[in-house]
């Protein structure tokens, strides 16, 4: 296929098709370019993050992997079309997506082989890179929901071809038609002209309606019962540090006279408390494997509270976790930096002593 170009309804020319010639290229285009994978025709808001190539697992490096506002998890294979058998590239994707999963449960290593692609690209953390791509001021919402799709192995699974035959245009739909997890194909026609590149993407498999029944995308509402059952009895995803880590945070809350708020999510449930007393919401959100989220802008309406709070934890914890002190006065509204399940084990009692000295203090302002 070729396609006319002129300039000003003048001077015609034939460009003809050309080819990539590496995969290496295909998969260096999609990192700079990831719009070459319309999944904006599946959700016309959605936008392809694509965060590293070669991407390590058990069974082998991902050539991509990918994340969406929605914290949906993309595993993109590329393959030419000289490729000898098409359909075995979803097998190899499968494969990569279930290694992802099973050898994956430790969310914490997870981010921090993504903080690595994302130091050596851009000298930032995936979490900084993440916002800043999508233009959000706070991502723990969807690095939570990025947290529960791997948990849960949702995973979506892209092949980007410069040409797709029908055997695996036919395989796509069969295995979109009767399975629950969703997988696409693309291809691409490309063209060069002088300093630039055409590229007229197409995705397939998008078209399916599932007519299986498939697992509800709302999210589980926690209660107490449910919230310890799974620390005292998931070892998959609680470990014995982090399962004493969370009944510290639990006791001392308790012993603050805390009222609670139980989360929504499908896999990590988490607790809020509430000092009623003093504040209308709470200021830190704990998940069931001890992983903290310091909730400064819940402090909005308390603006002299929040820099309490931000000073406190400063005071006890010095430069050990300069994400969570090391905040302007004026950017701690848009605040809700986080410990990690991996760090808080070694800081839960510090954490907890300088969140004894802030309740002390927020009720002696209170009475006065």
């Amino acid at each position: 296929m070729a396609i006319i170009i002129s300039k000003n309804n003048q001077n015609a020319r034939r460009i003809e098709e050309a080819k990539f010639n590496l995969e290496d290229n295909l998969q260096e285009y999609v990192i700079n370019n990831p719009e070459i994978i319309p999944i904006y025709d599946i959700d016309s808001d959605a936008r392809l993050f694509v965060a590293a190539r070669e991407f390590a697992t058990n069974s082998g490096p991902i050539d991509a992997i990918g994340f969406d506002q929605s914290g949906n998890i993309y595993v993109i294979e590329t393959k030419l079309f000289k490729n000898a058998d098409k359909r075995t590239v979803v097998a190899q994707a499968l494969d990569y997506g279930a290694s992802m999963w099973r050898h994956a449960t430790n969310f914490d290593s997870f981010v921090d082989q993504l903080d690595k692609h994302m130091g050596k690209q851009f000298n930032t953390s995936f979490k900084d890179q993440y916002e800043k791509f999508f233009n959000i001021d706070n991502s723990a919402i969807n690095l939570l929901a990025i947290k529960d799709n791997l948990a849960e192995g949702n995973i979506k699974f892209v092949i980007l071809m410069d040409s797709l035959d029908e055997r695996l245009k036919d395989l796509i739909i069969y295995v979109n038609q009767n399975s629950k997890f969703d997988i696409y194909a693309v291809d691409f026609e490309y063209y060069k002209h002088d300093e630039f590149e055409i590229v007229i993407p197409k995705i397939y498999g998008s078209e399916v309606k599932k007519t299986i029944p498939t697992k509800t995308t709302s999210r589980k509402q926690w209660s107490e019962s449910e919230f310890f059952n799974a620390v005292d009895n998931d070892r998959s995803l609680v470990s014995e540090l982090q399962k004493e880590t969370v009944y510290k945070l639990w006791n001392w809350s308790k012993s603050q006279n805390a009222q609670f708020s139980w989360g929504t999510a499908n896999i990590y449930g988490t607790f809020s408390p509430v000092f009623p007393n003093l504040f209308n919401r709470s200021f830190m959100t704990i998940s069931i494997d001890g992983y903290i989220r310091i909730n400064y802008g819940h402090l909005d309406q308390y603006p002299e509270s929040m820099i309490l709070l931000r000073n406190t934890l400063k005071k006890y914890l010095g430069d050990r976790l300069p994400k969570v002190t090391d905040i302007s006065d004026e950017d701690l509204v848009h605040s809700f930096p986080s410990i990690t399940a991996k760090e808080m084990p070694e800081h839960v009692d510090i954490v907890i002593s300088a969140l004894n000295e802030f309740i002390q203090v927020s009720m002696g302002n209170y009475e006065n």
